[in-house]
């Protein structure tokens, strides 16, 4: 007995089992002899069922699936069914034998771009402003996962034309490459590294690039733009100057605290008696480079020279900080004028005289001096120039001396000088504050709104009792300066702390008094609606003035490192080396949508070997498949798949443009 299977569906499968059939096809011989229709009682023809369900179909409709399968093929079975069997129509597609395929082209393609587009995100200044780091890792991560998918849509085919060329042609491996299975059983141990190390490739790379994340890009801000600035006088810091109208007392310790905390060692042990440090090795060392920034605006030009700089205003800088995010910062860059304070060194030669010399007489010195106490027999001794002395600019005399005597006073006193002078600064505003990153003092080129001086410094003649410093800061110095009455009183910090202190203590004064940012102010020529003795006692001339300024904004984002650029070079460079692979393997006898399909499609009927998996979908041991061509017409073949448990000793080769089905 021979048992046959038919299955023909069109949406709908019917099956029809056609059992003893060779029973069947004598007994239609008889009754066609006898002249007697053929009963339908439980031997009924096989074929005659057949042929009824195919006349239930609608014969308009071609079918979708169609599977002959006999073991036993009896001639008259077939001639009747040759009809019905010229009807089945093969799906699958028959492809010629190509050397690269456009899938490939393609992926190549969008891989190399999206590896472009990467690098143009990080390399790229505009477009990584515009990104910031939060969107740039977005991006990128999104570019590297197309990277991904065009590599992994040309990697399998060369490594299973690998397989097939140079290695065991091992179903189960050719199983574990297609399903991207490293742990797959059966699998050569090479081809789990393999396929482990390219399910690693992608995460580690997603992993790596971002920790490039102390990137920043720089963005120039034109003048057409809110952010840009060009006004620059003397103003305090944001938020400051309503509590330093008065005075400017204020000021002066907010702005003159950097530079102490950065010359005082805070954390080293003193005496408890004089606060005396217990080892000199402690002293913060003095810099070696100059000039030195502290800081809003203090910017130390060497030892004994200290100039407090001119700044936007601070509304701007309000402005600016509100539109900051965390980590953006804003650059700005100008020349600007400084209030300088510079050690006058002509006072060295007049120690051994008395205070009603020449030279001190010129100062005023006979007419009075100002003491701080600081109650351990040290004294913090000043004299501010005033409104009728014969030296026509601004100076002042400081010193930190033992006892409350002018003699004392001279001998120990420094002469300083306060002058308006031409600068630049380059500053820094952040979410936080403002910080000047350096600065110059080195040009003698002078502002125009100043040429109509003789001298440049005559813009701080009016200094005198107007300003009452005195009153208002000899209690500030006396907090500045005292340390340095014994316990570090050998400190090379003394110098500049002095000069420090005296720019500061002018420059706040003039910012509560006449500054731009003053309720007091009333334009550049405030000073000259006062009582004024000389013509050149308009001192607020040049404390506001426009600049064209250099504005650049910085926003997080991925560093421009070496590294990063090699991270998006990986997966399109893997791409492109498997592609140039495939060039020379593209007569290996599998294509690139090598699948279940193709290994069905092409499969030898003897399948014996796979008996029992089934369900499990694993061998006990490893199976392997050759691959052979079955030459069908001039230029056709067919590939076949032969399972077998001995590895192929051969590989059969592709013909260029040959058809292969």
């Amino acid at each position: 007995m021979a048992r046959y299977s038919y299955c023909a569906g069109h949406g709908d499968t019917n099956s029809i089992s056609m059992q003893n059939l060779e029973g069947s096809t004598e007994d239609q011989t008889l009754h066609e002899a006898s002249g007697q229709p053929q009963s339908n009682g439980s031997h009924d023809n096989g074929l005659e069922q057949l042929l009824s369900v195919q006349g239930t179909r609608d014969e308009s409709q071609e079918p979708l699936i169609n599977q002959y399968t006999a073991t036993k093929t009896p001639a008259a079975v077939d001639s009747t069914l040759q009809p019905l069997l010229q009807k089945v129509q093969p799906l699958g597609k028959i492809l010629a034998a190509r050397v690269i395929g456009k899938t490939e082209i393609v992926a190549l393609a969008i891989s190399v771009l999206s590896m472009m587009l990467a690098v143009a995100t990080v390399a790229n200044d505009n477009i990584a402003w515009y990104l910031r780091f939060q969107y740039q890792i977005v991006v990128v991560g999104l570019l590297l996962s197309l990277m991904n998918i065009c590599m992994m849509t040309v990697l399998p085919t060369t490594l299973l034309r690998c397989e097939a060329l140079l290695g065991d042609s091992a179903i189960q491996n050719f199983e574990a490459i297609v399903r991207n299975r490293p742990l797959a059983s059966k699998t050569a141990w090479t081809w789990r590294l393999v396929l482990a190390a390219l399910i690693a490739l992608p995460l580690g790379l997603s992993v790596l690039y971002k920790l490039f994340k102390d990137g920043a890009a720089v963005l120039s801000i034109e003048p057409e733009n809110s952010l840009y600035n060009t006004a620059f006088g003397l103003f305090a810091p944001p938020g400051l100057l309503p509590l330093g109208w008065d005075s400017g007392t204020i000021l002066m310790y907010n702005i003159t605290m950097p530079f102490l905390m950065a010359s005082t060692n805070q954390t080293a042990p003193r005496n408890a008696n004089t606060s005396q440090l217990l080892d000199p090795l402690d002293e913060v060392i003095l810099p070696a480079t100059w000039p030195q920034t502290y800081g809003f605006n203090t910017l130390l030009l060497n030892n004994s020279t200290a100039a407090l700089l001119d700044v936007p205003p601070p509304d701007w800088i309000t402005n600016v900080q509100n539109s900051l995010k965390d980590g953006d910062h804003l650059d700005i860059a100008a020349p600007v004028l400084a209030t300088v304070a510079s050690r006058n060194h002509s006072v060295d030669a007049h120690r051994n005289e008395s205070s009603n010399s020449d030279f001190w007489a010129e100062f005023g010195l006979d007419k009075g001096l100002f003491f701080q106490d600081l109650f351990n027999d040290w004294y913090i001794g000043m004299k501010p120039s005033f409104l009728n002395a014969s030296v026509d600019r601004a100076w002042c005399f400081v010193s930190i001396q033992a006892g409350k005597s002018v003699p004392s006073f001279i001998s120990t006193t420094q002469l300083w000088e306060l002058n308006r002078v031409y600068c630049s600064g380059r500053w820094r505003v952040t979410r936080a504050g403002t910080k000047l990153l350096n600065g110059t003092c080195d040009t003698n080129d002078r502002p125009a709104f100043i040429t109509k001086y003789d001298q440049p410094e005559l813009i701080l003649t009016r200094t005198g009792n107007a300003f009452s410093l005195n009153v208002y800061f000899l209690p500030a110095l006396n907090e500045f300066l005292a340390p340095f009455d014994q316990s570090r009183n050998d400190s090379d910090w003394v110098l500049p702390t002095m000069a420090t202190s005296v720019a500061s203590m002018y420059w706040s004064r003039l910012a509560a008094m006449e500054g731009p940012g003053s309720p007091h102010w009333t334009g550049n020529n405030s000073f000259a609606k006062r009582k004024a003795p000389r013509p050149n006692d308009n001192i607020t001339d040049g404390l506001l003035y426009g600049r064209s300024a250099s504005v650049e904004s910085s926003r997080p984002t991925l560093q421009k490192a070496t590294i990063l650029y090699i991270v998006f070079v990986v997966q399109p460079f893997i791409t492109l080396v498997a592609i140039i692979a495939d060039l020379f393997m593209w007569d290996v006898p599998i294509g690139s949508g090598f699948n279940m399909v193709t290994v069905l499609a092409g499969a030898d009927e003897k399948r014996d070997l796979l008996a029992g998996a089934g369900y499990s979908g694993e061998l006990r041991r490893p199976l392997y498949m050759e691959i052979v061509t079955e030459e069908q017409t001039a230029g056709a073949a067919r590939l076949i798949y032969r399972f077998t448990d001995r590895k192929p000793q051969r590989l059969t080769r592709l013909v260029r443009k040959h058809l292969y089905s």
